[in-house]
């Protein structure tokens, strides 16, 4: 197999390797033996970002200066950055299986860095666990080090990011596969209301009450040195990480025969396929003498009420009881929408309604 490389750089102890062809032009930024940062521009794109990759140290007090230099490059850096690679630790217990306990003070140092960076998990599809000891059934470990983290302008500018743990293949970690596909923002934007605009209070003092604690546990933990410390503190800064998980997206789907589906059209092609075949009636006839079995149970006087036009009074009962969390409908609002702003929109609200029964223009 042949690649089509333009350029190459490595890192001082020539453990990471960079390679990129001519659709990029790429400028080497900082290097040592724990990363490399490099900047790259698409000829086709307009915006340039950042990549750093990581091969982070095996011994905790190695790894503090990486860490240190990637809180330095956050304050500095204004432009797309994703972090990615092997970074020799975990986030929480459950990227770990196997052998003893995991001890979740040699990932304070981590967790603080990425909540100093404010870096995001890309997540990833394949097998949940990139690494192994290799060791047989009964002595097997199983960890998760491997992984990329993004900043905000990054997942503005590349929603549409995936990550996917490939097969190790024989190599002591799997491969991570990331796949960066910009979006065409063709589709007209409107107004969107957020629910969290009524309560962005409340949320604001429970971060700044989650952090006070924070404080409060560090100070205790260094204090005493308790392992029932550390673990509250872990507890803490978990609750804020999972607090900024990067927003839900559909980056492909399985069909019927199993293969994967990639692309916005192609996936909403795929889904409008799906949902017609399964509310599609197959071929028939309606039988109308059968309908004349049917018993009447609506009156005319039921009639009458059902047909008339709503007033305001009977409007607002049915809006007031919608739940505010409800799916929004076509108008991309929901009931905390309407509930919310009952008193500026209600008059023309009413006309839209009344329009639709009389079937007229709103």
């Amino acid at each position: 197999m042949q690649l089509s490389i333009n350029q190459v750089a490595s890192n001082s102890n020539n453990i990471i390797w960079i390679f990129w062809d001519q659709e990029f032009t790429g400028t080497l930024l900082d290097q040592d033996e724990q990363q490399m940062d490099i900047e790259l521009k698409h000829v086709e794109a307009g915006d340039i970002f950042y990549i750093s990759i990581i091969d982070a140290k095996c011994k905790l007090s190695m790894r503090i200066p990486l860490w240190e230099n990637l809180k330095l490059k956050s304050t500095t850096s204004t432009v797309c950055w994703c972090v990615i690679g092997d970074f020799n630790v975990i986030t929480f217990m459950g990227e770990k299986i196997g052998g003893i306990p995991y001890q979740m003070k040699k990932s304070i140092d981590f967790i603080n860095m990425i909540e100093e960076c404010v870096l995001i998990d890309l997540g990833f599809y394949g097998p949940r666990y990139t690494w192994s000891n290799g060791i047989g059934p009964g002595s097997i470990v199983w960890k998760r080090p491997d992984m990329g983290m993004a900043n905000d302008n990054w997942i503005i500018s590349f929603p549409d990011t995936t990550i996917t743990q490939l097969a190790s293949a024989g190599f002591g970690h799997s491969p991570l596969l990331m796949e960066m596909h910009v979006i065409q923002d063709n589709v007209r934007k409107y107004f969107r209301f957020l629910k969290c605009w009524t309560t962005i209070w409340g949320h604001l003092s429970e971060t700044k009450e989650y952090e006070q604690k924070i404080n409060i546990e560090e100070e205790k933990w260094v204090t005493t040195n308790d392992r029932s410390d550390m673990t509250a503190l872990h507890e803490l800064q978990a609750h804020l990480i999972k607090g900024r998980k990067r927003k839900n997206f559909i980056h492909k789907i399985k069909d019927a025969e199993g293969d994967w589906i990639q692309g916005d059209e192609a996936i909403g092609e795929a889904v409008c396929d799906y949902f017609e075949e399964l509310f599609t009636m197959p071929g028939g006839h309606i039988r109308e003498d059968l309908l004349n079995c049917i018993p009447i149970m609506i009156t005319n006087e039921d009639n009458i009420e059902l047909s008339r036009d709503p007033d305001m009074k009977e409007f607002k009962r049915v809006v007031f009881s919608m739940c505010p969390s409800s799916a929004a409908g076509l108008d991309v609002m929901n009931g905390k929408f309407f509930q919310s702003c009952w008193e500026v929109i209600k008059d023309d609200l009413l006309k839209v309604v009344l329009a639709l029964f009389l079937e007229e223009d709103a």
